[in-house]
């Protein structure tokens, strides 16, 4: 009866823990494994990928982002700086009393060389991580979130809470990382249309230098020569009539004859 009343009076003493858990998908950068990498490749997720994502969501940076969401910086479970003293500790402090001797331990002397160490939040945040639990799915890319609290609301919200800055987190990583993929290429792409103008200028300075350059059918040259052709052949026809026209103000009947000797005249026949 001894043995089960202490029992009885020890689970009393013992505060009931809430444990929620939560599960969450491991997502790699898909889009960019396709564009920069081979879709024949093999998976890039290993089993160590997947332990350091765990590590990540088991850090301080998401247990103090847990703590501000949650407010347990102002729960006694957490910060034991708003706890009441136990009987122990009243006891001790009580001896201290008759004693003489100082309560409290001599705070510590600030250290210049560095900002000042806030030991209260230091210990709620390292309270806040050991309550804090990921592991992961052994052969998948599921990651287990767990926490542990007295009250199960400020448990399930705390898990809520560490995948949802999680994610968050993630989601940032990508779009950073996506924004200096588009200024690398945004460089890139203006040097290239430098690169293009300025051959585009060397080859129009060869063709001029060259007279290489084109008109609206064929280079300068064979437009030219074309052009003073016609002007040729238009001449010599003008050149025809006028002496048929000449022939026939003399009377004499040659302009037949000379008429049919035009060019004209012989292409149109041909």
């Amino acid at each position: 009866a001894l043995i089960i009343l202490s029992a009885y009076l020890m689970l009393r003493q013992v505060t009931p823990l809430y444990t929620a858990t939560g599960s969450l998908i491991y997502q790699p950068n898909i889009f960019t494994l396709r564009e920069m990498q081979s879709i024949l490749r093999t998976d890039p997720t290993t089993e160590a990928v997947m332990a350091s994502q765990a590590e990540l969501l088991h850090s301080l940076h998401i247990a103090q982002r847990v703590a501000e969401r949650g407010n347990l910086f102002d729960d006694p479970a957490f910060n034991a700086a708003l706890r009441a003293p136990g009987l122990l500790r009243r006891s001790v402090l009580r001896l201290r009393d008759l004693f003489g001797l100082e309560a409290d331990e001599p705070p510590d002397e600030d250290d210049e060389t560095g900002p000042p160490v806030d030991r209260i939040r230091e210990q709620t945040l390292t309270a806040v991580r050991a309550a804090l639990r990921a592991t992961p799915v052994r052969g998948s890319h599921v990651i287990d979130v767990s926490f542990t609290a007295a009250d199960p609301l400020v448990a399930a919200a705390a898990v809520n809470n560490a995948m949802d800055v999680y994610i968050k987190d993630q989601y940032a990583a990508k779009h950073a990382a996506v924004d200096r993929a588009t200024a690398l290429l945004d460089r890139q792409a203006g040097d290239l249309r430098k690169q293009v103008a300025s051959i585009e200028e060397s080859i129009a300075a060869y063709r001029s230098n060259h007279r290489l350059s084109r008109g609206m059918h064929a280079s300068t040259d064979n437009e030219a020569i074309t052009h003073l052709t016609e002007d040729l052949v238009k001449a010599r026809t003008e050149l025809a009539g006028a002496n048929a026209r000449l022939d026939v103000a003399r009377g004499h009947a040659g302009a037949a004859a000379l008429a049919a000797l035009a060019p004209s005249v012989v292409q149109l026949r041909a």
